[in-house]
């Protein structure tokens, strides 16, 4: 089954690979639309190229993101320096440093800590867990990738799972429950915060483009909290009230998050290291327009020309 799976795989990729150069030949070799110049056509011949290779995954997404430099400069549709400057972007310094940030706090274990904690705090009834997973995936995704907090978890919810009293479709219903209130808070976590998921830091990047450079940290916040707000209840009430009926009768073994989060032990040097730099960055990008940019010493103020592009590679 797993040999059959990985052949369909393959012949996916090949497919798509030689389905977007034959593709892309094609439309270069065509007559160019009326009303359309010859460098917008070689664009669009370009985007159908690596929406088929990011489609099929034929080469690893970041290669795929490489080809403007190469095409660009080599159809005519522009010079290596235009094609270039998107890459050295603000917003991809900022999502550059948001990912090591993130990689940081996974290195050293530092989210299963703060997940164990949460979790130790929720209760152990079916319902409730469900609720202490949702809440962790939230908070953790607003401050690593969405993928990233819900492998982490993903171990947690089906040890949890496979330790609870249930039998047979109950037990079903709870794991089933519990992994997709998991997803769903993972990628409802990533609004919260421009750094809780790619597409925010693109999003920002085309407002800044488009005029709207008062796009802070602080900003996104104001309105992606309070829609996290909003549909991280909605998303359990789907789970636990229109889905099929999860009992509260059963509990999970008293002292489970407990015992998990004493194994850890005690914060290592490293874990605090982590703690504090990560709340020093948080503390900046919140409060950098607030009154951090205001302040001034001997007549200078020194952080006003701070951007959480900076805040980020500093922290990084």
């Amino acid at each position: 089954m797993a040999t059959h799976q990985k052949g369909r795989v393959v012949i996916i990729k090949r497919i798509g690979f030689w389905g977007g150069v034959c593709a892309f030949i094609a439309l270069c070799l065509l007559p160019t639309p009326a009303g359309l110049s010859q460098e917008g056509w070689f664009t669009l011949a370009l985007l159908v190229l690596m929406v088929s290779w990011w489609v099929s995954e034929a080469l690893p997404i970041g290669v795929t993101s490489l080809l403007p430099l190469v095409i660009v400069p080599l159809f005519g549709i522009g010079s290596m320096n235009a094609a270039a400057a998107p890459y050295a972007s603000s917003i991809i310094f900022l999502l550059m440093g948001g990912f090591i940030i993130g990689k940081s706090v996974e290195r050293w274990n530092l989210h299963e800590r703060i997940a164990l904690g949460v979790l130790s705090k929720v209760g152990t009834r079916p319902t409730a867990l469900i609720a202490g997973f949702m809440l962790t995936a939230a908070l953790l995704s607003m401050w690593i990738s969405n993928t990233a907090t819900a492998i982490m978890l993903l171990p947690i919810v089906l040890s949890v799972a496979a330790r609870t009293p249930f039998e047979g479709e109950d037990k079903a219903r709870f794991t089933i429950a519990a992994l997709l209130g998991t997803a769903w808070a993972a990628s409802i976590g990533g609004i919260g915060t421009p750094v809780g998921t790619t597409p925010n830091l693109i999003i920002i990047g085309f407002l800044e483009e488009s005029g709207d450079a008062s796009f802070t940290f602080l900003k996104w916040m104001s309105f992606g909290v309070p829609v996290m707000a909003v549909m991280l209840p909605a998303a359990f009430f789907v789970i636990t009230k229109w889905g099929p009926k999860i009992s509260n009768d059963a509990k999970a073994p008293e002292g489970f998050f407990i015992d998990k989060l004493a194994a850890l032990g005690k914060m290592r040097r490293p874990e605090r290291r982590v703690t504090g730099v990560f709340l020093v960055i948080a503390f900046f990008w919140i409060f950098r327009q607030a009154f951090i940019q205001d302040i001034s010493v001997m007549g200078l103020r020194p952080f006003a020309g701070l951007n959480d592009s900076m805040i980020a590679i500093a922290g990084v």
